[in-house]
């Protein structure tokens, strides 16, 4: 048995996550609880909504309905002409 030396790289054998995989320290629990906060505190609302006027889920929908509050908390449109 070799004892491992400060000098040896103990980094070599660690795993390493992924490319694009970054660690935020969070558990996955965590993290689906910040996403229904957000969507709660009306940060995303209902596709359907705001594609076609309605939604046939209506008042049991998990998604915010509440227009006028999602317009007031969104940040300003960029100015001048879209270019595409």
């Amino acid at each position: 048995l070799v004892p491992l030396s400060e000098n040896s790289e103990k980094s070599e054998k660690e795993p390493k996550a992924p490319a694009g995989f970054a660690r935020s320290g969070k558990s996955k629990k965590q993290v689906k609880r910040e996403q229904a906060e957000m969507r709660r505190n009306n940060a995303s609302i209902c596709n359907a909504l705001a594609r076609t006027g309605t939604c046939r889920y209506g008042d049991s929908c998990k998604f915010n309905h509440d227009v006028e509050g999602f317009l007031a908390q969104k940040p300003a449109d960029l100015p001048g002409d879209c270019l595409f």
